[in-house]
């Protein structure tokens, strides 16, 4: 394999990964806010009274937080592992 192929091969692999985790990241926060939105909506509707909608909104409001650093660290570590910069300076691999 030639030196012209290799660089090639790398440049079609690395558009591939860096493609498809920038998709990702980019619709983390749609998906986080679909699975907060969806059952809110759903309890403001059917619900007996909106004060168990609104305990709902609140706390699910507060456990979205978390998941989407989550979602977001996630990401981070999946580009971290396909060897795509994601930090200014990297101080030692493990």
């Amino acid at each position: 394999m030639t030196i012209a192929n290799k660089i090639a091969y790398f440049l079609i692999v690395f558009t591939v990964i860096f493609t498809a985790l920038a998709y990702g990241a980019v619709h983390q926060p749609i998906i986080a806010n679909f699975a907060y939105l969806v059952p809110t909506v759903w309890l403001y509707g059917y619900a007996q009274s909106h004060s168990t909608a609104d305990k709902f909104h609140d706390f699910s409001g507060w456990i979205m937080l978390p998941l989407a650093f989550l979602l977001l660290l996630g990401i981070v570590r999946l580009l971290r592992w396909a060897l795509i910069p994601v930090a200014r300076f990297n101080l030692a691999y493990q």
